[in-house]
């Protein structure tokens, strides 16, 4: 005779959901990141930027040539995705030139698999390339967020597959009503607050959409788990307030528009707490802070701009150009702001839209400049 499985108790779940609880007290900004990372030098594969990757899982592998034998472990990696949903990047570590990395690496293997291969390249804020440790991967789910590293082995293969489920999965803004039933993992915990809990775990990320479905989801009285699980997080949330609060004021010392959206995420979602009401200051105090308002305005131009170079595609189109009204929109913003970090984004970004980071023209590769 067949029984129901008996379900678990409401604290038994609440204790699966402390892990994540613990992500929230966790200063992620010492981690390695995808916002400056360096590609080195493009050796194989399609061309990638910290931009083109947003919204996708990545793999970033770090492989010393002297080691042929691990890139079959490597490429394993893909066998569950597409490369639209995961960007395996590999990086030769060791030094050496472009060329035996790519002798080295089609020596090692023979499989045609979508991936990135680049020569001495390295990750933002903390730096994985030692030759001693490769191979070394760091995955970052759909939000940039660290979630793994380690070795290419099933532990990592775990991580990506989770990575991929929550990222691909329900979109965090969607309303309780919406909200699937059925857990990722098990009758553990709801689907969609697994992808919440890893964007509340970002210090420096706004969160106000997050939290809105958190609040829907905690008066959800028709589903007792749900709202128990859902208002644990906003209790980790408030108690993170104070981190929040230093690293949106770091953040604005860096990239200012980033730091007065997370500062003004703080004044709405806790404006009885203390770390609210110093928020809703700081906010108040920049609308007289002509640089801070410099700032925003220039940051509108840039997302603008960013909007228009993102229409680029230079692998279809090799020959193109970018077209006039990016180079004005290019030339303006400098013009205008000069000095801020939209400014500083842009003549970032220039080299990937073909543009001489000063002048704003037309920069083509050697292969293509006339002689």
């Amino acid at each position: 005779m067949n029984h129901a499985p008996t379900p678990r108790p409401l604290s038994m779940r609440l204790r699966l959901l402390l892990p994540l609880l613990a992500l929230l007290a966790v200063p992620a900004l010492a981690a390695p990141t995808l916002e400056g990372a360096d590609f080195g030098e493009h050796v194989g594969g399609p061309r990638l930027s910290p931009r083109k990757l947003r919204g996708r899982v990545v793999v970033f592998v770090d492989w010393d040539k002297d080691h042929p034998e691990t890139a079959l472990s490597i490429t394993d990696l893909l066998d569950t995705a597409t490369p639209e949903a995961l960007a395996l990047v590999v990086n030769q570590c060791r030094q050496g030139t472009p060329k035996e990395t790519f002798a080295a690496w089609t020596a090692a293997t023979t499989q045609k698999k979508p991936l990135t291969l680049i020569h001495r390249g390295h990750l933002g804020g903390g730096d994985i390339t030692d030759p001693a440790k490769a191979p070394k991967v760091a995955v970052f789910n759909g939000l940039g967020l660290l979630v793994h590293e380690g070795t290419p082995d099933a532990k990592c293969a775990e991580a990506i597959a989770t990575a991929l489920r929550l990222t691909t999965g329900v979109s965090a803004g969607k309303a309780a009503a919406q909200v699937r039933t059925q857990a990722l993992f098990g009758d553990q915990i709801h689907a969609t607050l697994l992808p919440v809990a890893t964007a509340l775990a970002d210090p420096a990320r706004p969160s106000a959409t997050s939290l809105k479905m958190l609040a829907n989801a905690a008066a959800n009285k028709k589903d007792p788990i749900l709202g128990a699980q859902a208002q644990a997080l906003i209790d980790a949330f408030g108690k993170a307030l104070p981190e929040r609060l230093a690293a949106a004021e770091k953040l604005a010392e860096s990239d200012p528009p980033r730091g007065h959206a997370l500062m003004a995420e703080l004044a709405n979602w806790a404006p009885q707490k203390p770390e609210g009401a110093k928020a809703k200051a700081q906010v108040a105090a920049w609308k007289d802070d002509k640089a801070m308002q410099a700032e925003l305005a220039a940051d509108k131009l840039w997302q603008a701009l960013e909007a228009q170079g993102d229409k680029l595609d230079y692998e279809k189109n090799p020959k193109s150009k970018p077209t006039p009204a990016l180079t004005e929109a290019y030339a303006a913003l400098l013009k205008k702001y000069p000095a801020t970090c939209a400014a500083r984004k842009a003549k970032e970004a220039a080299k990937e839209w073909r543009l001489d980071p000063e002048t704003g023209k037309f920069a083509p590769p050697a292969d293509q400049a006339k002689p």
